[in-house]
């Protein structure tokens, strides 16, 4: 998170969930877990301005996983779909626009057999809803 510089007659102090962080006192602040920051710039003549506040929910997804240890075979396939690396809690099959083919809840393949032929997005999704892993698929 980055607030306008002010130069060196402004002092800054950073909030989460309406509470002071300890230390949190420059410009910058890198947020290290999710919540509502806010920051209050004072001046040289002790008047301050709150900013808006703003709701991080985004900390720790690439934490996740690294999504270069999933696997997903055989890519092109007739049938079934195996994933390796993960246990995704639900895998979705899209079509080119978008539409949700088939859904399969806490799964570690998926069977494409009763689905036309063609290219298709297979979504990977967390216990927490959250996307991730996209990866294009083909039927043959």
């Amino acid at each position: 998170l980055t607030v306008a510089n002010l130069g060196s007659d402004s002092a800054y102090q950073w909030y989460l969930n309406g509470a002071i962080i300890s230390g949190a006192i420059g410009a910058n602040y890198n947020a290290t877990q999710n919540g509502l920051y806010s920051v209050i710039v004072y001046n040289i003549n002790d008047c301050y301005a709150q900013s808006q506040t703003i709701h991080i929910n985004t900390v720790g997804i690439n934490d996740i996983i690294d999504n270069s240890s999933i696997t997903i075979s055989p890519n092109p396939t007739n049938d079934l779909v195996r994933i390796e690396g993960i246990h995704p809690n639900k895998i979705k099959i899209l079509n080119m626009q978008g539409q949700i083919i088939k859904v399969v809840l806490q799964k570690n393949e998926i069977s494409l057999s009763e689905i036309a032929n063609g290219i298709y997005i297979m979504e990977l999704f967390n216990e927490d809803g959250i996307l991730i892993l996209n990866k294009k698929i083909i039927k043959q």
